[in-house]
């Protein structure tokens, strides 16, 4: 059941593991909050050593201002500058904290994406705006080329900040991929289009980013090698036969409705969550290399057996 507690969720979307300080971080979604937990040593039930977005551990109240959350997503972490970016989804916005210096519950954000400043929540297609609409807008963050990816679910783009001159309110994002321009939208079902990005994750031993593009059921693959250029094609497809076709699928060879991604560098292998199939999908980049718009099967699946006909009893 739902509950703000010190120990309890309501609906979280994404964790994420600071492995420098030992931290866990999870987007506590309906509580409108993020907790943060020691896992230096881990108990079952154990409770928060702190939140993010409200005041305390028993307030869940939504809201637009410097320190609070309305349904706060993914949480991609960047180890080098100590910051934690939170996409807060009902707010259009990604909120950055600095914990260069530690963290306190309620502590406010040092920095604003995707809106002005800290009271606006609107929604926009230009270059520092994001449309997130309640879903869960996801994040990933480049520490080599210091890049926010972000998966700009309703504007059927993923846009790119570069970071690496540091942070300013409001900023315009650099790059964009899944539209021909900042200005222009709807859901493209082609090499170079998206529609409705739920997640994205980035590899940076192999230079490539990966979108969960979910209403075309399907995985994108962009080969970074030599940079962003706006508007550039996926260089491989999960999910479908060939970059035109979003049909919902239940083989090996489909996705239905994907969630989150991970990424396993040091064994070459790509997870995908398959939501409405009720599997965990591992691909290995070996087939993915050799991809050239085609359907890729998985090297195996967790929650279903391998076959083609699904089991969902």
């Amino acid at each position: 059941s739902s509950g703000a507690t010190q120990s309890k969720f309501a609906g979280p979307t994404n964790t994420t593991f600071d492995a420098d300080n030992n931290r866990l971080f999870v987007s506590d979604f309906t509580n409108n909050r993020v907790l943060v937990f020691d896992t230096t040593s881990i108990t079952n039930g154990e409770n928060a050593t702190y939140v993010l977005g409200q005041p305390d551990f028993t307030t869940v109240s939504a809201g637009t201002t410097q320190g609070k959350h309305r349904n706060p997503s993914d949480t991609p972490y960047d180890p080098t500058n100590e910051r934690l970016f939170v996409t807060d989804s009902g707010n259009n916005r990604i909120l950055v904290y600095d914990l260069s210096l530690g963290i306190t519950n309620g502590m406010n954000a040092a920095n604003v994406l995707g809106q002005t400043d800290f009271s606006g929540g609107g929604t926009g297609t230009a270059a520092n705006r994001i449309f997130c609409n309640s879903l869960a807008c996801g994040a990933d963050y480049d520490t080599t080329e210091e890049r926010l990816f972000v998966a700009d679910y309703e504007n059927d783009r993923t846009i790119v900040f570069d970071l690496s001159g540091g942070i300013t309110d409001g900023m315009n994002a650099t790059n964009v991929i899944g539209r021909s321009d900042f200005s222009s939208g709807g859901c493209g079902i082609t090499q170079s289009g998206q529609c409705g990005p739920r997640s994205v994750i980035y590899d940076s031993d192999e230079k490539r980013l990966f979108v969960s593009d979910l209403l075309a059921n399907r995985v994108l693959i962009y080969d970074l090698t030599n940079g962003v250029t706006n508007t550039m094609d996926a260089s491989a497809v999960l999910g479908q036969a060939s970059f035109t076709a979003s049909s919902l699928g239940t083989g090996m060879g489909g996705l239905n409705s994907m969630r989150g991604m991970a990424v396993d560098s040091d064994n070459h292998r790509l997870w995908v969550a398959d939501g409405n199939n009720n599997r965990a999908l591992m691909f290995s980049f070996a087939k993915i290399s050799a991809a050239d718009g085609s359907n890729v099967l998985p090297a195996a699946t967790f929650g279903q057996p391998y076959s083609h006909t699904l089991n969902t009893n």
